[in-house]
């Protein structure tokens, strides 16, 4: 790969995580902190960057890390396209260019996509590389359900976190300011229980799997497992923060002996190679 080609896919990188003008996320919390009364709005200093000190900036760029917004996650307004952060974009990158370099056959696809981020970013990394498999971005595109499931201990219905409910219509606004949006680019509208068991999907090299609950999971694993070509990669985005996401992927794995070592990721994601 070129020079050119991987600084392509980092520029993407920095778009999708809003890492590319940290000062506008600075100047936006101080405004936040001004509008609840906890700060006194300075003009001078806001025009001028000084709200944007080196502390300032050093725990965006903590946050970014991690995919998180610095003053929480529930303030999502001023974060970028995908939670994910650096190192798990990092990770998917490895898996696709792995799969790619050792031939292993199929698309990519990614369950639960929140505003399609780390979708869009695999398919900036299969353009840099010439390849023309198909991404295929799977989501209810209303959030997520009351959970259902005994193994839930999280309880993230849209009701409670409207915030996660993101429409298809600007996912796919995601891929378009990006240039990435074409016909290799398949959306699955839908709850999982629906419409992954008869997804069009013949054969997947990456399989990213973010639901969040155990049901989620479980019936993504259930539905694409199977289809995930030999020497190729499934990633549990949350098997690190979110107890019905691990409970689940080891439930899968022992039913159906999969002995193949979890790898950690960033403490919140994990991985294996089929």
């Amino acid at each position: 790969m070129t020079d050119l080609a991987d600084l392509y896919i980092q520029t993407v990188k920095a778009a999708i995580l809003n890492d590319l003008y940290p000062e506008a996320e600075a100047e936006r919390a101080h405004l936040l902190r001004v509008a609840e009364g906890a700060a006194a709005f300075d003009a001078a200093a806001f025009h001028s960057g000084a709200t944007a000190d080196q502390g300032v900036l050093a725990a965006i760029d903590q946050a970014h890390q991690g995919g998180r917004h610095m003053d929480g996650m529930l303030k999502f307004a001023t974060i970028g396209a995908s939670m994910v952060g650096r190192l798990r974009l990092d990770n998917l990158r490895f898996c696709l260019e792995t799969a790619l370099v050792d031939n292993v056959p199929g698309d990519f696809m990614e369950c639960g996509v929140w505003r399609g981020g780390a979708c869009a970013f695999a398919k900036a990394v299969l353009t840099a590389h010439g390849s023309d498999r198909a991404v295929w971005v799977a989501d209810s595109f209303e959030g997520l359900p009351p959970p259902a499931n005994a193994a839930d201990t999280v309880d993230l219905q849209t009701s409670k976190y409207p915030m996660l409910a993101i429409s298809e219509q600007r996912v796919r606004a995601i891929f378009e300011r990006l240039g990435l949006l074409d016909d290799r680019v398949h959306f699955l509208k839908g709850w999982f229980s629906d419409t992954l068991k008869t997804a069009p999907v013949d054969t997947l090299a990456v399989l990213r799997l973010d639901g969040d609950y155990y049901d989620s999971t479980m019936d993504a694993l259930q539905a694409l497992y199977a289809k995930v070509s030999p020497g190729g990669f499934v990633i549990i985005d949350d098997y690190g923060a979110l107890e019905p996401a691990r409970r689940a992927t080891h439930d899968y794995r022992d039913a159906n002996a999969i002995i193949a070592d979890i790898i950690d990721i960033d403490g919140i994601g994990a991985y294996w190679r089929v």
